[in-house]
């Protein structure tokens, strides 16, 4: 089993710190109606009250938790990620955030985490996890009584990925597998959870974007422009009768 988690760790430390490496700055805080994370932020605004401390498990470089610390919540970032950790840091620092956030490196689910958290987001990682029901028993034990966890992950009802185009992106960016709504639901009530929303989003336009290399541009603009972000969205949400290619679940710990 210890050989099993060193090779899962330097496969996916390798992995991510490519993916990091050219990940630059964050030049400004989120709003929301940024394009990357809309959906998140939508569904994180309706559960934020009574929120003090939140942990985000995968934060990458931070984006959600600028957001987040902005609004007055204490949060700790977790990523495998060295340079995602570093530029995170840089950022809070930038941001005048430093004393609202904290970032550490960690391999989850392996490696210890302190506290107990009103919240836990967990956002596009449990696809990239050997053993994701370690994972989500992992997230319950850090949750305090009655507390939330909002996961989200790739839905194997993507159309794009029905039609074998999304298998090469899938490999890329370290994913292991994709979910239904059915067996990721189930996934968390076997860990203890109850189960408060499951949304399908972001249809067959949003996926495109983000696999495909010349949306890259396209995301740049929406995410800087509301307008455009606004009108993707809407075009994208009408494609959603052709199947979602993610899904955002919210459960509780109760």
């Amino acid at each position: 089993m210890k050989t099993k988690i060193t090779t899962e760790l330097t496969e996916n430390k390798l992995l991510y710190e490519k993916y990091h490496n050219r990940r630059m700055l964050q030049k400004r805080i989120l709003t929301k109606k940024n394009f990357t994370y809309r959906y998140l932020i939508n569904v994180l605004e309706n559960r934020l009250k009574n929120v003090r401390n939140v942990l985000d498990i995968g934060c990458g470089t931070g984006a959600i938790d600028f957001y987040l610390a902005n609004n007055g919540i204490s949060v700790v970032g977790i990523d495998i990620s060295t340079k995602a950790v570093r530029n995170a840091r840089l950022n809070a620092k930038n941001f005048g955030l430093a004393l609202k956030t904290k970032f550490n490196i960690n391999h989850f689910p392996h490696d210890k985490i302190e506290g107990k958290y009103d919240l836990v987001i967990c956002s596009e990682v449990l696809e990239h996890l050997v053993d994701d029901s370690k994972a989500v028993n992992k997230i319950f034990e850090l949750l305090k009584s009655g507390g939330l966890a909002v996961l989200s992950s790739p839905s194997i009802n993507s159309p794009i990925y029905k039609l074998g185009l999304a298998r090469n992106h899938d490999k890329e960016v370290g994913h292991l597998r994709r979910y239904n709504n059915d067996n990721l639901l189930l996934l968390l009530r076997k860990a203890g959870f109850k189960i408060v929303d499951s949304r399908k989003v972001q249809g067959l336009l949003r996926e495109a974007l983000f696999i495909f290399p010349l949306g890259e541009l396209i995301i740049k603009m929406a995410n800087r422009f509301s307008f455009v972000s606004d009108f993707l969205s809407i075009i994208d949400e009408l494609l959603l009768v052709f199947g979602e290619s993610d899904i955002i679940v919210t459960a509780k710990k109760v």
